[in-house]
């Protein structure tokens, strides 16, 4: 789901909104077989080249992110669940990421200057191959990440990986 004006997820403790792919067949595996490519937010060259400075805020609140893999073809191969490049006006709350998997920031990866607020979720069995289990924060990102419960998320497949749970590179997250 590429977006390129603003999603509003606004589900409810008891009816939250899902996120997933009909059949998890060759999840495991590769390439990308039984799986979702996530909600994607662009915002330079690649992308909407700075037409979404002004889009009102999306929202994720209570919602249930799983079985999102990275495209293997998109912009810098980070985000299992949430990509966003360039991107800041977005607000994840209340929801659950679990049995997502990137190249970098198994559930989220934000890079190049994204900063949103990422306050009282739930990241568990995410996987990412090179760092960042469960979230990827890089180059000058500068997020609100509170509240979270971070657990059980990993990161395998080279050798100087880093990051089970959140991992950091040129950036300030607030935490």
């Amino acid at each position: 789901i590429t977006v390129n004006g603003t999603i509003i997820a606004d589900g409810t403790p008891d009816d939250s909104i899902l996120f997933t792919v009909k059949d998890t067949t060759g999840f495991a595996g590769t390439p990308n077989n039984g799986a979702w490519f996530g909600i994607v937010f662009i915002n330079n060259g690649s992308g909407m080249n700075g037409l979404m400075n002004d889009n009102d805020s999306s929202v994720f609140n209570y919602c249930l992110f799983e079985y999102a893999k990275d495209n293997d073809i998109q912009f810098d191969r980070t985000g299992g669940a949430i990509k966003s490049v360039f991107f800041s006006k977005f607000i994840v709350s209340n929801s659950v990421f679990r049995n997502n998997k990137a190249l970098q920031g198994g559930a989220i990866g934000l890079s190049e200057l994204s900063s949103p607020v990422i306050i009282n979720n739930i990241f568990y069995n995410n996987t990412a191959v090179m760092n960042g289990g469960a979230l990827s924060v890089q180059n000058f990102s500068s997020p609100l990440i509170a509240g979270n419960i971070i657990s059980n998320n990993m990161v395998k497949g080279y050798q100087y990986s880093s990051g089970g749970g959140i991992y950091l590179s040129k950036s300030e997250a607030t935490i």
